[in-house]
């Protein structure tokens, strides 16, 4: 069958032209072998429907009209060739339910039912269209499941028919990121079969004869795919419910090439959490074994498998993920202060626990804890509970050690603790012997007891309550050293105990912890916590587009969108957020690696920054893009480039359609944002400025906050004037670094003005900085909507 395949797309192909453009079927339909597809299930998606168009025609043709047609015809063809095939539609309706209008709702649905079928592929049938309506622009896409080589397999036998039978000279076969694709888990590909926008297109797709010519090149493509053979991947070992495993185990996998003629012993691909790992085949050709090292440590393993056959199909990516938890064999204690103070106290214990490699336990290990206390050497045991929070007697492993608080009242001579891997511990009576179930066991004791060196504090988070676990912290009196135990930091150094100390987390609000002030701080998280956690990902252009823009003085958009990117990674980290940067050299990634990047690491928003040449007499403002159709992405454009607009003092068009790769596929909200030209000589020198680029990526920042929700701001002008008693020209005003609160920075304009927008309406601290020479503190109040002047007479220099 397959050589039947091959000879059968050996016909000539059409001669160039809009002549030929679905002018006929260009190969033979083979004979077909009756069990070919017989059982095979196949899902085809005709795309877009009902309140959802798609694109248009230049005279109106709808796309969603011309999908359902093509997908018709290619049910029948594969009905009638013995599969199992399911439409996701077969008339024109959406899948919209209740209030929620959105296409991703649609979408969903569609998954859904796939999901329900659980089928070999899914073929999802669309038509193309130039944003801009070039009526020259016309080509074969398809694309396939990012990531998924059977998916690619079946995209390239499927392009194939598509460029030879439908007469179209331009295509390409691309990884894909739509929701169809990402979200269900079979090997699945979308068809772009042509551009709607080209008039000749209309024209033939408007006629069903040539729909069903499409279809009959879907059909081919699908033919080639299945007669090539599909391999199949079953685990065998471990057994597959087994998730959680107190061995290293042989991992064991059992291979089929369903309709093929065998695997391809150098076509296994194994990775384990990521990274690749030799897994062998049997000389059968039918087993698949890997067997990890004996230490591997305790966790969560990730568990990638795929095969090739000889004829050059793959199997499904397998998947398994399995924690490795060798049970506890010995343990490590330690406390904070060491010994019990005189007057009691809170004692802070920290027990690692080792299996009997001398391996940490798995991270999250769920561990029973209890206490005892004695209040004279030799006497009775009594259980010790806290006062306000009762007796703990449950923790988790985290990062291969558990800590808890015991609180030892007054007169205590003894501690005794337990922690145990197989659960709660009981309490109650005089544990004289071994406590039970089997456990670990410390005592702390009072001997030689001395006041803890430094001063202890816990960092919370003011909303959430949770531990804040990275600071920094400087003291009025000196340096402050800071070290982590058991979940607080002990600060020593001159003034730790009776001076002032400032401190700092990515993320909060400064704060000064006071002497004698309670061991527990609460910090602020900046804007309410809005870009807390929050992922970003910044991209700022590359390749044929930025290469070519440059001002007319000769600074590179290549150069500015980096520095402009970097700025605003400060700000957005500085609040809270995660942030990833597509590239920090000069080096251009791929479109497709920008795109893995920003769904593996779960953005929540795509932000491309780009300066692009316009022209001279352009007006300066700004633009920003999103992808058709998407309702967040538009959103975001609008919010974003209004904001930066408002910054700095320029208008905002109305967020326009673009079609690139990433933010055709990236799984977040992604728009691009693109300043005012590098054409105008004049922003061109304002760009080369650091303190230019700095007020551009807090114009972004901005509006990534009011995106975010934030909705309660302040501003504050600070503006430099040299002291009356030198002369202006002696005393530069410009780029002195503004720094508020220790967090917000930006660097002063030529005329001695930096302005700081979103500020909360709170006191805040404000330093200055040129040369060495350091103005400030100065405090200033701000409420809410609040615009206010701060001007600073800066000393003369020495």
């Amino acid at each position: 069958m397959c050589a039947a395949l091959l000879l059968a797309g050996c016909a000539r192909p059409p001669k160039p032209g809009i002549d030929n453009i679905y002018r006929g079927l260009n190969e033979r339909v083979p004979r077909l072998d009756p069990g070919l597809l017989s059982g095979r299930r196949i899902v085809v998606d005709p795309g877009h429907g009902g309140h959802f168009d798609g694109t248009r025609g230049q005279e109106g043709l709808e796309e969603s009209s011309v999908n359902l047609g093509v997908s018709l015809y290619l049910w029948g063809l594969l009905h009638e060739a013995g599969a199992d095939v399911y439409l996701t539609r077969s008339a024109q309706r959406d899948f919209l339910a209740g209030p929620d209008s959105t296409v991703a709702a649609d979408l969903q649905v569609r998954v859904d039912m796939v999901d329900s079928i659980r089928p070999d592929i899914v073929v999802s049938i669309h038509h193309n269209a130039q944003p801009q309506h070039d009526p020259n622009k016309n080509a074969v896409e398809t694309y396939y499941k990012m990531g998924d080589p059977a998916s690619r397999d079946l995209a390239f036998g499927v392009h194939r028919h598509l460029i030879r039978n439908l007469g179209i000279e331009a295509g390409a076969v691309r990884p894909g990121n739509y929701y169809i694709l990402r979200e269900v888990d079979v090997p699945a590909i979308l068809g772009e079969g042509s551009y709607l926008t080209h008039p000749e297109v209309e024209e033939k797709l408007r006629l069903s004869e040539k729909q069903r010519l499409e279809a009959e090149a879907y059909f081919l493509g699908i033919l080639e795919y299945f007669s090539r053979g599909t391999p199949v991947i079953d685990e065998m070992a471990p057994a597959p419910g087994d998730s959680i495993l107190a061995e290293v185990p042989t991992l064991v996998y059992a291979l089929t090439d369903v309709g093929g003629i065998g695997i391809d012993p150098a076509g296994i691909e194994m990775l384990v959490n990521g990274a690749p790992v030799r897994a062998a085949l049997d000389p059968a050709g039918a087993t698949v074994r890997y067997r990890p090292p004996w230490d591997l440590p305790n966790g969560f393993y990730n568990v990638t498998l795929y095969a090739r056959n000889l004829l050059g199909n793959s199997s499904r990516i397998h998947r398994r993920t399995f924690l490795l938890s060798y049970p506890a064999k010995r343990s490590v204690f330690s406390s904070y202060p060491e010994n019990i103070p005189p007057g009691g106290g809170i004692i802070y214990v920290r027990a690692r626990l080792l299996d009997r490699r001398g391996l940490s336990v798995a991270e999250g290990s769920r561990v029973g804890v209890a206490a005892w206390y004695q209040t004279s050497p030799g006497g009775g045991w009594k259980p010790l509970r806290s006062e306000s929070e009762g007796q703990v007697n449950e923790v988790y492993v985290k990062g291969g050690v558990v800590e808890f608080p015991a609180h030892a009242p007054a007169g205590t001579s003894a501690i005794r603790v337990a922690v145990s891997p197989q659960g709660k511990l009981g309490v109650d009576g005089a544990p004289d012997g071994p406590v039970g179930p089997p456990s670990f066991e410390y005592v702390i004791d009072s001997s030689n007891a001395a006041v803890a060196p430094g001063r202890s504090v816990v960092l919370l988070n003011q909303s959430t309550r949770t531990p804040i676990e990275d600071a920094r912290f400087s003291g009025s009196e000196g340096p402050i050293s800071a070290e982590s135990r058991c979940s607080r930091f002990v600060l020593t150094g001159a003034g730790a105990q009776t001076g002032e100390v400032w401190v700092q987390a990515t993320g909060y609000r400064p704060t000064i912890l006071t002497a004698g002030a309670p061991d527990t701080l609460f910090l602020e998280p900046w804007y309410g916590g809005k870009l807390l956690g929050k992922r970003l990902v910044i991209n700022p252009e590359s390749g044929a587009g930025a290469e070519s823009a440059h001002g007319r003085l000769g600074l590179a958009g290549m150069y500015v969108n980096l520095q402009v990117a970097r700025y605003l990674q400060e700000y957005v980290e500085a609040a809270g957020a995660l942030v990833e940067l597509t590239r920090r050299t000069e080096e251009t990634p791929p479109d497709g690696d920008i795109v893995t990047l920003t769904n593996r690491f779960h953005a929540d928003q795509y932000v491309e920054i780009r300066y692009r040449n316009g022209s001279e007499d352009s007006t300066l403002a700004v633009r920003t893009f999103h992808f058709p159709g998407s309702q967040k992405g538009r959103f975001a454009a609008e919010v974003i480039g209004r904001t930066m607009g408002e910054v700095l003092g320029v208008p905002a068009v109305s967020p326009s359609e673009m079609v690139t790769f990433p933010l055709q596929h990236t799984a977040c909200p992604a728009i691009i944002v693109e300043p005012p030209s590098l054409d105008r000589i004049d922003e061109e020198l304002r760009l080369s400025e650091p303190w230019y680029q700095r007020k551009q990526a807090f114009g972004i920042f901005c509006g990534l906050l009011r995106h975010a929700g934030v909705d309660s701001a302040a501003t504050l002008h600070v503006v430099l004037a040299p002291d009356s008693v030198v002369e202006p020209s002696q005393e530069s005003v410009s780029n002195w670094l503004v720094t508020v609160d220790d967090t917000w920075r930006l660097l002063t304009s030529p005329d001695g003005v930096a302005r700081f927008e979103w500020l909360s309406p709170s006191a805040h601290r404000v330093v200055l900085r040129h040369a060495g020479r350091i103005v400030g503190p100065v405090e200033i109040s701000l409420r809410s909507g609040e615009q206010r002047v701060l001007k600073i007479v800066i000393p003369p220099s020495r």
